[in-house]
C-alpha cells in the first residue's frame, strides 16, 4: 500500500485509531525508505533507526488530522517546487554561517519563546550556577541580560565549516539521490531532506560549540530524535525535560526521545508508550506551573492574591488552546460537536441554576473563540479574561470542571474537586476510560451525569465525594522542591 493510501477513518475518535495510524506510517517508512537512510548513514553517520524515528515522526506530523489527508508538499507534483527551495536553503545556510569558538557550560537550556519561560525554571538554573548555564532564546527581552544566552534563529549562525561541507555532499550526491528515490518511491523527499538536514546542521553546532553535560528541552512536544543523538555525540550526558501538560492521543506525544522524564505523576506519561516513545527514566514532580505560580518559597506557603477577591465561581470551566489548533485536535466527525457540547452543558446547567456563577477560563494564549461566543451569548455564563492567573480563579471557585486541562487535575491539590466533561468518552486528553479511578469517578459523558454529580458536590454527598491520593499521584503529585529532585537526579544519572 502507497504512504498516501494510509489514513484515518474520521468517522472514529482518533484517540482509537492514532496508534494504528502511526503505526502503519512507521510500517511503510521501514519497508521502503532504507536507501534513504542510508545515504545519511554513509555521508553524515547518523544512526538508521533514529532516521526512522524521525521521518515516520515527520510525516505524522505533516499529516492532516482536519483533512484526513497528508500534506501535499510530499505529492509528487510538488518535486520541481522543493527542488529549487532546497537549493535556495543550502545556499540561505551558507550566507548566514559564522566561524564560532567553543564554549563549554554544564547546562544547556533550548528553545526558550518567552522569558515566563525563564521564570519557572529559575530555581533549577540557580542549582546550576547561572555562570555555568547557557540559554537558547528565541526573542530579545531585555531581561535576559543576567544570563549566558543565544539568540536563536531557524537557519542562521550554523558552523561555517559544517555548512561548506553539507554544500559540497548535497549538491553533488544528495540532490540527484533525492531526485532519483522521489521518482522510485513516487513520494518528495525534499520537505524530509529539509528537515533532517536543517537539523543536522541546527544540533551538531549547537552543541559542538557549546558543550554540556546537561541539556533541558522546553517542550517536550518538540522533540526530535536526532537532537538526543547529536547531544550525546559531543558528549552531553542527559537530555532532560518536564512535563506541562496531558499527553494527547495524537502526533504531539509520538517518538518522545529522553533520558530522564520528569513527569507530573507516577503514571502520567504512559501514554507515550502507545506512540513508540524512548525514555530511559521517569521521575514524578507535580506541575512547575504550580510553583512557579501558586509557591512563595521564602513563608513555604500558597500566594493568595486579594486582587482575586472578586472572582468566585461556583462553577469554573478551565479551557484549552482548543480554538489555536483546529487543524490538530478537529481529528474526527464529531469533534466540534462533542468540544462544544460541553460549553452547551454549562448553558443548561445556568439554566437549570441560574443562582450559580459560571466562568470560562481558556489559556493565555487562547484565541477569540466564535463559536464559545455565540453558544454563551445571553446565557449569563462569564468568558473570563484569559490575562488572568488560572490557579487564583481555581482557589476562589467552589467546583472545577474542563475538557483537556492539567489543572483540573491540580485542583484536587488545592482541595477542590473537578469534573471532567467528556462527551462520548472521546476525550484524548484527559485519562482514558478504566485508566484512572479518580478521573473516572468525575468523569461526566453525558449531560446527564454532568447534572447529577455537579448536584452530589454542590450537596457535599459524602456517598459521591471520592479521594484516593494514589489515583491522584498517577496524575500529578506535589513535592515540595521539585528542582532539587532535577538536580540531584541529573547529579547521579549514568
Amino acid at each position: 500500500m502507497h504512504l498516501f493510501k494510509i489514513v484515518s477513518d474520521r468517522k472514529k475518535s482518533f484517540n482509537k485509531v492514532s496508534s494504528y495510524l502511526f503505526e502503519s506510517f512507521k510500517e511503510y517508512v521501514n519497508k521502503n525508505f532504507s536507501f534513504f537512510f542510508s545515504y545519511y548513514k554513509f555521508f553524515y553517520g547518523l544512526n538508521k533507526e533514529t532516521l526512522r524515528r524521525k521521518v515516520t515522526r515527520r510525516i505524522a506530523v505533516l499529516y492532516s488530522n482536519q483533512k484526513g489527508s497528508h500534506d501535499k508538499s510530499l505529492f509528487i507534483s510538488q518535486l520541481p517546487k522543493y527542488l529549487i527551495l532546497y537549493l535556495g536553503l543550502l545556499f540561505y545556510f551558507l550566507i548566514n554561517s559564522k566561524m564560532l569558538t567553543k564554549k563549554k557550560y554544564d547546562l544547556i537550556i533550548y528553545d526558550i519563546y518567552y522569558y515566563d519561560e525563564i521564570t519557572r525554571i529559575r530555581r533549577l538554573i540557580d542549582y546550576f550556577d547561572k555562570n555555568k548555564v547557557v540559554i537558547f532564546v528565541q526573542d530579545k527581552d531585555k531581561r535576559y541580560a543576567n544570563y549566558n544566552t543565544i539568540y536563536f534563529q531557524n537557519f542562521k549562525r550554523y558552523s561555517l565549516f559544517l555548512t561548506l561541507k553539507i554544500l559540497f555532499i548535497e549538491i553533488f550526491f544528495g540532490i540527484p539521490f533525492y531526485l532519483f528515490l522521489s521518482t522510485i518511491y513516487k513520494v518528495n523527499l525534499f520537505p524530509l531532506a529539509m528537515r533532517i538536514i536543517n537539523n543536522y546542521n541546527k544540533y551538531s553546532t549547537h552543541f559542538y560549540f557549546n558543550s554540556s553535560k546537561y541539556l533541558y528541552m522546553e517542550r517536550c512536544i518538540k522533540i526530535d530524535p536526532l537532537m538526543k543523538d547529536i547531544f550525546h555525540k559531543n558528549h552531553g550526558k542527559c537530555l532532560f525535560t518536564s512535563q506541562k501538560s496531558n499527553l494527547a492521543g495524537d502526533q504531539t506525544s509520538l517518538f518522545y526521545d529522553f533520558d530522564v522524564f520528569f513527569t507530573l505523576g507516577t503514571k502520567s506519561h504512559l501514554r507515550s508508550n502507545q506512540y513508540s516513545s524512548r525514555i530511559k527514566k521517569a521521575v514524578p514532580i507535580g506541575s512547575l506551573f504550580h510553583h512557579q505560580r501558586l509557591i512563595n518559597y521564602k513563608t513555604k506557603k500558597l500566594i493568595k492574591d486579594p486582587n482575586y477577591e472578586k472572582y468566585h465561581y461556583d462553577l469554573l470551566f478551565v479551557g484549552g488552546n482548543m480554538m489555536n489548533c483546529y487543524d490538530l485536535y478537529d481529528d474526527y466527525d464529531d469533534f466540534l460537536k462533542d468540544y462544544y457540547d460541553t460549553i452547551r452543558w454549562l448553558v443548561r446547567i445556568k439554566e437549570k441554576k441560574p443562582y450559580m456563577r459560571i466562568g470560562i477560563k481558556h489559556h493565555p494564549t487562547a484565541k477569540e473563540d466564535k463559536f464559545e461566543n455565540e453558544i454563551i451569548k445571553n446565557s449569563d455564563v462569564e468568558s473570563v479574561d484569559n490575562s488572568l492567573e488560572s490557579y487564583q480563579l481555581v482557589l476562589n471557585s467552589k467546583i472545577c470542571a474542563t475538557h483537556a486541562s492539567i489543572l483540573g487535575y491540580e485542583s484536587f491539590l488545592l482541595g477542590k474537586h473537578c469534573l471532567f466533561l467528556d462527551p462520548q468518552n472521546n476525550s484524548k486528553f484527559i485519562s482514558y476510560k478504566n485508566e484512572n479511578a479518580l478521573v473516572d469517578k468525575y468523569r461526566a459523558s453525558n449531560f446527564e451525569e454532568f447534572n447529577e454529580k455537579l448536584e452530589l458536590l454542590l450537596n457535599k454527598d459524602k456517598n459521591f465525594i471520592y479521594y484516593d491520593k494514589k489515583s491522584l499521584d498517577e496524575l500529578v503529585v506535589h513535592v515540595n522542591d521539585p528542582y532539587k529532585i532535577i538536580y540531584e537526579t541529573l547529579l547521579n544519572y549514568k
